[in-house]
């Protein structure tokens, strides 16, 4: 931490280490997992990790705002996913403040060139026809009655001969 009074042996002195990242690494994974170790021997009040584009940026960015737990042996910082980042370089810078408003901070310049996820096609949804029952007149033949026209009996006239007696008269003469 820098501070205005003479240096000593005994003053207390931030601790930032980096695991696995090396000022001007190409990075082609994601994502990035930052690791290391952030502390301070003593009087550590917090720290911070930015980012910015370029070598040397004007803004930054906060991906760890305010931890006031240092990482006192090596560790997983932060793992920050690329996918909406440009090509290109930018610095990451990590921030240690102590609690006597001093400060000290390393940098690092990477080079970001993560591939493009290649598109998945999402298939389209497409309509299946449902079935939907529909209901259906089977016409059965029903037995209707049906007048069978019989023979009607004709009165049959039958002629009987009869006789008719007719008397004869017979006038005999008697002598």
């Amino acid at each position: 931490f820098v501070s205005d009074d003479p240096c000593q042996s005994n003053d207390p002195r931030p601790v930032i280490t980096l695991t696995g990242l090396n000022d001007g690494d190409t990075i082609k994974a994601n994502p990035l997992e930052i690791s290391g170790v952030v502390t301070a021997t003593q009087n550590f009040d917090y720290f911070r990790i930015e980012w910015g584009r370029g070598d040397d940026p004007l803004t930054w960015k906060v991906l760890v705002d305010t931890e006031h737990d240092p990482q006192e042996t090596p560790g997983l910082l932060y793992e920050w996913d690329l996918t909406d980042l440009e090509p290109g370089i930018i610095t990451l810078r990590i921030y240690v403040h102590s609690t006597k408003d001093t400060y000290a901070e390393k940098r690092i310049k990477l080079n970001l060139q993560v591939p493009t996820p290649t598109p998945t096609e999402t298939p389209t949804p497409t309509e299946t026809p449902t079935m939907t029952p529909t209901a259906t007149t089977t016409e059965v033949p029903t037995a209707t009655a049906t007048s069978t026209t019989l023979p009607s009996e004709t009165p049959t006239v039958t002629l009987t001969p009869t006789t008719t007696v007719t008397p004869t008269v017979t006038v005999t003469e008697t002598p």
